[in-house]
This record gives structure tokens, C-alpha cells and sequence, in this order.
């Protein structure tokens, strides 16, 4: 019988020596892992094959490049995931399905994802857009992140650790900073509406 819940579900750009070694590490009995060769269409393809398949996982990570409210998935502004591209791209599409449980994380492992004027509204519609039925958080830091020679894990040595979290339902937030709640109980723009990239919570 084919396994069909994982801990972990892990996303790369498998682009680069560093890369494959790092994730190759990664893999482990307890996660299942996406080398990405061809960028969002494919991250996307593949995503709906799990579901299809009936996997589930409790949490995820993403590695790639990353920008102030943004993480690309393969070469070029065309694979480039943001705020907006998570509501028209992701939001509506069930990918949801793929994190049923409660308390689920997303974590964005590429540099300055987080960081100002973007990240919180970044990490709000990923937190929403894959964690709208039963919840769960989303993290990313606002500092360069450098891989470790030693364990192969991605670090941020400086900067702030940002988390969203998303109540189940998708219509309660908490905002964390450094691990602190920072701000609760904001009720976030629909999808479809402009929103303010230089908002503070």
C-alpha cells in the first residue's frame, strides 16, 4: 500500500550542486520531496498529481531565491511566486487539500522573503491560500540565508523570524514577529482587492 501522509512536504529548485545535496539530505522516510526543473507550471502540476493521489502532509518548505514578498520557483518573472500570484494562481485552485491538519506550516527558505515592504503580505496569502480550511502558519525571515556545510540546512544568521498565522476558516490572523505576537485579530483583503504593500502590523 502506497504511503499517503507525510511530516514534510519539501520544494526546490534543482538547479545547482549545493542544491541537490541539500535536499538530498533532506529526504527522509517521513517526507517526500519536489525537484523542480521547469518552474511554477510544473510546482503547480505536480501539486494537483499529489492531491489527486490523495496525499497529505503536516508541514512544507520551499527553497529558492527569494525577494521582499517573493520566492521564485525556477528562472525568470514568470516563476516568480507573490501575493497576487498566490491568489490568482493558488487560493481558489484546493491546493488546501494538501494540508488538512490543524496547525500546519509553510516555510520560505529563501532570503529576505519577509522582509519590508511585502513579506507580511506575502506570507498572509500563502498562509491563506494553503491553509484556508484548517489553518496553519506561515514563515519566512527578512535576512540572506546561507546553507550550512555541516547539516545541509538553510540558516539566517541576522534578521527577524515572521510568521502569519491563519485560523481555521481563513478569516482570523495573527501576526508574529521573533516568535511574539505582534498583532491579532485582523480580517485580511479579499483576495480579488488591491492591498496596501507598506501596511504595518
Amino acid at each position: 500500500m502506497t504511503r499517503s501522509v507525510y511530516d514534510l512536504l519539501s520544494i526546490d529548485v534543482a538547479s545547482s550542486l549545493r542544491s541537490r545535496l541539500f535536499f538530498k539530505r533532506e529526504e527522509s522516510e517521513n517526507s517526500y520531496s519536489l525537484h523542480l526543473t521547469n518552474g511554477l507550471p510544473e510546482l503547480k502540476s505536480r501539486m494537483k498529481e499529489l492531491i489527486a493521489r490523495g496525499m497529505q502532509f503536516h508541514n512544507c518548505i520551499f527553497t529558492g531565491h527569494g525577494n521582499s514578498g517573493v520566492i521564485w520557483v525556477g528562472g525568470g518573472d514568470s516563476n516568480a511566486i507573490s501575493r497576487s500570484v498566490w491568489y490568482k494562481e493558488f487560493y481558489s485552485a484546493g491546493y488546501h487539500r494538501l494540508f488538512p491538519f490543524a496547525n500546519a506550516r509553510v516555510y520560505f527558505a529563501g532570503c529576505n522573503v519577509a522582509e519590508d515592504p511585502h513579506g507580511w503580505a506575502f506570507l498572509e496569502a500563502a498562509a491563506r491560500s494553503l491553509f484556508r480550511v484548517a489553518g496553519g502558519s506561515a514563515f519566512g525571515w527578512t535576512s540572506t540565508g546561507f546553507g550550512s556545510l555541516f547539516s545541509g540546512h538553510e540558516r539566517h544568521l541576522w534578521g527577524d523570524t515572521k510568521a502569519v498565522m491563519v485560523l481555521p476558516g481563513g478569516e482570523y490572523l495573527r501576526y508574529y514577529r521573533n516568535w511574539h505576537l505582534i498583532s491579532e485579530g485582523g480580517v485580511p483583503s479579499r483576495p480579488e482587492e488591491a492591498r496596501d504593500p507598506d501596511r504595518r502590523y
